[in-house]
């Protein structure tokens, strides 16, 4: 890849890395917020975007994750970095197990076995009672220690480790996109008739998106459960499963890193747009909608067709008028 390419990626990490040393610290927590949001949408983006299967249970692993590392945490006294990966493991197993219906669906039917999944969630939670803390939700998990240090005595700590987690992911999720599990993801998607008479098996790539985009996503709870310290049943609120397909809608189906951006764009403007109290969600969905139709391939588009016209200009300054290359 060359050079141009992928400065403007080098450019974003260095700056998020340097932040907290001038930033403020109420937007280093829109920041944790927005990395945190942003492996949520890619994970969700390689599913419904790369693998072309119409999941709504995206929310539903996220509670999953947050509840069940916080569960394991404060009732069974497991340590935090295991419950973290227990969190995404057991998220996964529920992926699995969400995946094996939609085997033999297609389009709606798969939507809406994936939306009964996520209304089931709350139903389990508040019959949970001490174990889920019902209504309330779970509350006081412990921190997150390393050596000497605690990631949850201070925001700063916190967030380079949200920082770190958000690079390990999405590099993960960028190597699946371009390896042969992800062709074959594009190629169930785009043709899944004609990538079946070429031996790629439909249900070992669909059991393998599901997993993994549900483990990825439940880590993601876990650490977000951590964070603030709590993991309420208003995690599964429409508005939370808006917003997250939002970011996913505005980054690009089946681009990438569209949905970093779009999660960085849709935390900052919908938490400005606080103030505006009871009409923010009509002035918060009139800005998406009038993006995404100016964006109708969404913004990684955007950032492709910036890239494209770069290089052209390159090429072309790097000849003669009268077509010669320059010595």
């Amino acid at each position: 890849m060359k050079m141009y390419k992928i400065a403007p990626i080098m450019i974003f990490v260095s700056l998020l890395a340097m932040y907290p040393l001038v930033g403020d610290p109420y937007f280093t927590h829109l920041i944790i917020l927005s990395l945190i949001w942003s492996v949520v949408a890619s994970a969700w983006n390689l599913i419904m975007g790369y693998a072309g299967i119409h999941s709504f249970a995206q929310i539903a692993f996220f509670s999953i994750g947050a509840y069940t590392s916080g569960m394991l945490e404060i009732h069974v006294k497991v340590d935090p970095w295991i419950g973290l990966l227990l969190g995404g493991l057991f998220t996964a197993i529920s992926g699995l197990i969400i995946a094996f219906p939609c085997l033999r669906l297609r389009g709606l039917y798969i939507v809406l076995v994936t939306v009964a999944f996520h209304q089931v969630i709350p139903v389990f939670i508040k019959l949970g009672g001490e174990w889920t803390g019902a209504d309330v939700g779970l509350m006081g998990m412990p921190h997150y220690h390393l050596g000497g240090v605690s990631f949850g005595g201070s925001r700063v700590s916190y967030y380079y480790l949200t920082l770190l987690l958000f690079l390990f992911m999405q590099l993960a999720i960028y190597v699946i996109i371009r390896s042969k599990i992800g062709l074959a993801f594009v190629a169930l998607r785009d043709a899944e008739g004609f990538a079946e008479s070429l031996g790629v098996n439909r249900t070992k790539y669909n059991f393998i998106v599901f997993g993994i985009s549900a483990f990825v996503t439940g880590t993601m709870g876990a650490i977000y459960a951590h964070y603030l310290k709590v993991a309420t049943p208003r995690l599964l609120e429409l508005e939370t499963f808006s917003e997250t397909l939002m970011m996913v809608v505005l980054g690009g189906l089946g681009k990438f890193p569209g949905t970093v951006i779009s999660a960085f764009v849709v935390t900052f403007v919908n938490e400005f747009l606080r103030t505006a109290g009871l009409i923010r969600p009509i002035i918060f969905g009139s800005i998406i909608i009038l993006v995404i139709i100016i964006f109708p391939e969404g913004l990684s588009r955007v950032i492709e067709s910036g890239i494209d016209r770069f290089e052209r200009f390159s090429n072309s300054s790097e000849r003669s008028p009268m077509g010669s290359r320059r010595t």
